[in-house]
């Protein structure tokens, strides 16, 4: 990657990722207006090589999806629930299991009550706030050599229309 690190955040990408190897599950809930738990366990099963299940209920799901991770889970796994809404914190409620060497993470910019104390991260300066956007904004990933001024532009027009949604 082009940007920099913090020392304590690359540390901690050390340990998950030699913890947790090829065990790690990321999924984005940024951009769905109502996450569909089935939809999100499909998902999980397809990544894992396994068919795509068909669920009658969350219940279903919820069951099904306790015995793919007991089954995948023989070795440390990592779930990131990455950009959870408070209204979707009985979803979340749904991937906790009683199974060893299984955590969860969840990323969001409210506190979800129930979850144990958040730990809040400071904001990216500028500069590896630029470098990110410089990284992400590359889709063939082999050049992010974007102009200072574009950037710069790109994030003004989207921090507006950020604080114009009140969030």
């Amino acid at each position: 990657m082009n940007f920099r690190l913090n020392m304590q955040s690359s540390k901690f990408v050390e340990i998950c990722l030699g913890k947790f190897k090829d065990n790690i599950f990321f999924i984005s809930l940024v951009d769905v207006e109502a996450p569909k738990f089935r939809t999100i366990v499909e998902r999980l099963f397809e990544h894992n090589g396994c068919k795509k299940p068909q669920f009658q209920s969350d219940e279903g799901a919820v069951y099904r999806l306790e015995t793919l991770l007991k089954e995948i889970g023989k070795n440390p796994m990592l779930l990131v629930l990455d950009g959870v809404l408070p209204e979707s914190a009985s979803l979340v409620e749904k991937f906790v299991f009683q199974i060893p060497n299984y955590k969860i993470l969840v990323t969001s910019r409210f506190a979800i009550k129930g979850f144990g104390q958040p730990y809040v991260l400071k904001s990216l300066n500028e500069a590896d706030a630029l470098n990110l956007f410089r990284h992400s904004a590359s889709l063939d990933q082999t050049s992010s050599e974007i102009p200072d001024n574009v950037v710069k532009k790109v994030l003004s027009i989207a921090q507006l229309e950020y604080y114009k949604c009140g969030v």
